[in-house]
């Protein structure tokens, strides 16, 4: 994700968050999800999304927090592109497209190993962690995703 500039902002457990609007495909309801054996715990399994099985990533598991509740685990689905792939995150609220200025942002790659968080910021008195797309699945889901 290129850092900086407008970003879908969004609400997962406890945490604000938001990646580059370039990569959000869609923000829909969220769909049936079907669990998938051998991925991380955050990875809530495959939905299938405009006829394509995907992977769904609860964003406040990865982030650390709970487990997000609700019918299908999430209020709202954001569909992103991860690179050639497309991937979907579940969150509990959509906060809305945010002008993120660059100087305002504070460089975390080099701390925070796999985790997909990138940088961070602020609105008003609230950290917001902003996400990197290709770091939110990890190989190791695609090739479960594959041998399924």
């Amino acid at each position: 994700m290129t850092v900086g500039g407008q970003s879908l902002v969004f609400r997962a457990d406890t945490h604000l968050a938001a990646i580059g609007l370039e990569h959000v495909t869609e923000v829909l309801r969220p769909l049936p999800v079907e669990g998938l054996a051998g991925v991380p715990p955050y990875v809530r399994g495959i939905c299938v999304l405009r006829g394509r099985p995907v992977p769904v990533v609860d964003i406040g598991l990865l982030l650390g927090g709970e487990r997000l509740t609700g019918e299908y685990g999430a209020a709202r689905f954001v569909g992103v592109r991860t690179g050639p792939q497309t991937a979907v995150l579940a969150v509990d609220t959509v906060v809305g497209i945010r002008d993120i200025p660059l100087d305002r942002l504070h460089d975390l790659s080099s701390v925070t190993g796999s985790v997909a968080c990138t940088a961070v910021g602020a609105i008003g008195r609230e950290p917001l962690l902003l996400l990197e797309t290709g770091r939110v699945i990890p190989d190791s889901v695609w090739d479960a995703l594959e041998a399924a």
